[in-house]
């Protein structure tokens, strides 16, 4: 019982790799905006009164910032 090996001809290999390559680029780049988009929130900190030892959720909606407590983050005993 051998298994029958096929291979993607040059074309669709070629395809196939630049494909791949675009994901990785798109990947790298929500990386790097999701990077950034801390950084401001960071900033705005100081603006508004908030702990930077403290973590915050920002609503995208409403503009409300809610502190986060144990029991949101999943622990607390």
């Amino acid at each position: 019982m051998s298994k029958k090996q096929t291979k993607l001809d040059t074309f669709d290999l070629n395809e196939l790799q630049l494909r791949k390559q675009m994901i990785k680029q798109h990947q790298l780049t929500i990386q790097a905006l999701d990077s950034q988009l801390v950084v401001w929130l960071l900033g705005k900190f100081f603006k508004y009164g908030l702990d930077s030892q403290k973590e915050y959720n920002f609503d995208a909606v409403t503009g409300e910032i809610t502190e986060v407590t144990q029991s949101q983050k999943g622990g607390g005993s």
